[in-house]
């Protein structure tokens, strides 16, 4: 402990709840022993500790045991982080968010709550590190995807990036935090054993660190230049073990289902083709998933042995309405990245042509799939 006090008895045996340094406020520690206090209250609190109050002591400021606090552990596995984010963010105006990974299943598990808050006008900030590179840049492009969202990378350089906290503020300001040890994957979210404090009365302190985060000066705006440069350097140099590790621990996500209105109109068009109908009509609400809903439809028909590289024509035709989405319902066209094969098919050819050509591409990478097996990735500069 540096900064002592001579007359202070906190200082001599500082215990594991008290500022390191002799300071009189939680605003006077730095984020790091700001992060480290509250890992000790989560451990604390897990070894059955009912409660805490702030106190100075001596000048000296300290957690004292005892008093009445909204304060809950989650421990991950049954006692899952996620459903607790979900709330935190249906009640919240802001969230703000400071992890040091991001893997792509983390990031799409979460994306539909991120999605809701920013079409209700709320406001999402995200500090995500590249620490190791164990960030996957398919999580970036997701981030970078979400309209409105400001997203920033901490670049760890040399040094080490850890922090995994959520602050969330309602309208009248009120306010929650949560930190503890999941990362932004679908297993530390779910089913990983992961501790992490939800504190009612944290979310000053926790905004005062995050919003240091935010305007470090190793903080940068996340752009898809700076993805670009980040996925050739991931490329360039293999990962460490540990970080390989991290990424190899984190599977694929499991394929999507249905769900109820999906299957009640699967469960109508074949009742239709089996009265021996050739052509239906679906009509789906906007959201509802109506192109999730073509292709749960088309999986009976996603058949290796009957399925040459040529493709089968019903799922071709299915692929080709489902480039004339991107291209058309999209607006593609107009928005394309620069350098992408998608983005220079279009400067080059009609938009009937580029169409037939997506869904060739796709028919080829599906049939690969379902000959060989494996999960599709899409590449860094995808469509």
């Amino acid at each position: 402990m540096t900064n002592l006090h001579p007359d202070c008895p906190i200082c001599r045996a500082p215990g594991p709840l008290a500022a390191p340094r002799h300071v009189a406020a939680w605003g006077d520690m730095t984020a790091a022993e700001q992060f480290t206090l509250l890992a000790r209250l989560g451990e604390a609190l897990a070894a059955g500790a009912a409660g805490f109050t702030v106190a100075a002591d001596h000048g000296h400021f300290h957690l004292r045991e005892g008093g009445a606090q909204a304060l809950r552990l989650t421990t991950g596995a049954a006692d899952p982080l996620l459903p607790l984010i979900a709330q935190g963010i249906d009640a919240a105006d802001s969230v703000d968010l400071a992890v040091a990974f991001a893997m792509d299943s983390g990031v799409q598990l979460i994306a539909p709550w991120f999605r809701d808050l920013l079409n209700r006008g709320g406001r999402l900030r995200v500090v995500v590190g590249d620490y190791m590179d164990v960030t996957e840049p398919a999580a970036l492009h997701r981030l970078a995807d979400l309209q409105t969202a400001e997203v920033r990378v901490f670049e760890t350089g040399t040094g080490s990036f850890h922090p995994k906290a959520w602050l969330f503020r309602a309208a009248d300001r009120r306010g929650a935090a949560i930190v503890g040890s999941s990362n932004l994957s679908r297993t530390a979210l779910t089913s990983g054993v992961e501790w992490n404090l939800h504190a009612e009365g944290a979310a000053d302190v926790v905004t005062r660190a995050f919003n240091d985060l935010w305007t470090h000066p190793k903080t940068r705006p996340l752009t898809a230049d700076w993805i670009a440069a980040y996925t050739a350097r991931r490329q360039g140099a293999p990962l460490t073990d540990l970080a390989h590790k991290i990424v190899a621990d984190e599977g694929p996500a499991p394929p999507p289902e249905p769900h109820a209105i999906q299957r009640a109109a699967l469960r109508a068009l074949t009742t239709t083709r089996i009265a021996g109908y050739q052509a239906g009509l679906v009509v789906l609400a906007t959201g509802l998933g109506k192109t999730w809903l073509a292709a749960f439809d088309s999986r009976p028909f996603a058949r290796v042995g009957a399925t040459t590289r040529m493709g089968e024509r019903s799922l071709r035709r299915l692929l080709i309405i489902g480039a004339n989405s991107v291209i058309i319902k999209r607006h593609v066209h107009a928005t394309a990245k620069p350098g992408t094969w998608l983005g220079g098919m279009l400067t080059r050819k009609p938009p009937m042509l580029v169409r037939v050509a997506l869904a060739n591409k796709m028919a080829r990478i599906v049939w690969a799939l379902m000959a060989r097996g494996g999960v599709y990735k899409a590449p860094a500069m995808a469509v």
